[in-house]
């Protein structure tokens, strides 16, 4: 009988034992690993900001509330809440993405000189509750620095007209447009339409059948080819071109700004003028 009795001992202890094992419980980890544009326009962004967490235990456990704020110079500029019913699933990392919206307005009020920049230093505060059995609810702190961009106009300038040919009737040239994207990401112009004058007279209209690529924080040249008789210009007109004499440039644009960052401005319109001397090739 104690035989038997002390087997069955041995035999709950074992099974306690397991079950303990089973039970016990480990602190996940949680960190923010990066921040992706979501959106982004003249207005304002939005950031997704990437929380991992790994959960070490055997068993899922369930996910609580994540809350972040947004931090420029030490201040806070935006906040977001996470509730979603997310399980963290055993001995894996999930990934978590809360998006956090900035409009430009609050942070130019909170930081005068960041109207004149292409981008803004931010950090990332919060915490990360976690209901763990055994254990009770616990919290982890997450943080993280980056830069997120402004969006910026491209500015225009006539830089160059360059003469590939010419007669007594006739010219053939070049006409360069300076296209400065002072942004972090590249723009595109698509359906792009322009009109071109010389000293206040319309000499000709350009319409590239692709798109235009403008790449980040660069100086990017449009070449507009021209074909100019005598009679469209006039008689002074087309003297001063092809003798070289100075004459007021134009050009008249429309088309449709973006990004691949998701900025969309359509009915992008702009004005550029050069007094320029024709160059010739």
């Amino acid at each position: 009988m104690r035989l038997i009795t002390r087997s069955a001992l041995i035999c709950c202890l074992a099974l306690l034992t397991g079950c303990a094992s089973q039970l016990s419980t480990l602190k996940p980890q949680a960190h923010v690993s990066d921040t992706k544009v979501q959106s982004i326009s003249f207005d304002s962004i939005t950031l997704g900001v990437l929380v991992d967490v790994k959960n070490p235990n055997r068993f899922s456990i369930p996910m609580g509330l994540l809350n972040l704020s947004l931090m420029v110079d030490g201040q806070q500029i935006a906040q977001a809440k996470s509730e979603k019913n997310t399980s963290l699933k055993a001995n894996k990392s999930t990934q978590v993405m809360v998006p956090v919206t900035i409009p430009y307005s609050s942070l130019f009020n909170l930081v005068k000189s960041a109207r004149d920049g292409n981008a803004f230093q931010f950090s990332v505060a919060g915490n990360l509750a976690v209901p763990m059995p055994l254990m009770g609810d616990i919290n982890i702190p997450l943080s993280y620095s980056g830069k997120a961009p402004i969006p910026q106009m491209p500015k225009m300038r006539i830089s160059k007209m360059a003469i590939d040919s010419a007669s007594l009737t006739h010219l053939k040239a070049d006409l360069v447009l300076d296209v400065e994207n002072n942004n972090i990401f590249p723009l595109s112009l698509n359906a792009l339409k322009m009109d071109i004058k010389a000293d206040g007279k319309s000499l000709a209209s350009a319409a590239p059948a692709e798109k235009v690529t403008l790449d980040a924080e660069k100086t990017n040249s449009i070449h507009i080819p021209l074909s100019i008789s005598n009679k469209d210009a006039g008689f002074a007109l087309f003297n001063s071109l092809v003798s070289s004499k100075k004459v007021e440039w134009q050009v008249d644009g429309k088309g449709n700004l973006g990004s691949d960052l998701g900025l969309n401005l359509d009915d992008f319109g702009f004005n550029a003028k050069g007094l320029l001397s024709a160059l010739r090739k």
